[in-house]
């Protein structure tokens, strides 16, 4: 199973449970990683990719936003 995982950035320390999470998914060799090219276009391509995206909203932002709406457009579970 392919996963998507998305939090908000910020200039404060990760929440534990954003730490927990990541940690989950990479002990499971299942994350997909954005790479160089333009951000929301490797995003979508990597959530077209995914079998389900999570998206961390404790520190809510647009751009947070804008990938489960994306996601939920191309009906992957979210």
């Amino acid at each position: 199973m392919k996963v998507y995982y998305a939090s908000a950035t910020s200039m404060t320390e990760p929440s534990k449970t954003d730490f927990l999470i990541k940690k989950h998914i990479l002990k499971h060799q299942s994350l997909l990683n954005g790479t160089t090219r333009s951000f929301f276009e490797t995003q979508k391509q990597n959530i077209d990719k995914a079998d389900c995206v999570i998206v961390e909203v404790t520190n809510p932002s647009i751009d947070i936003g804008g990938i489960a709406v994306y996601a939920l457009t191309k009906g992957i579970p979210t």
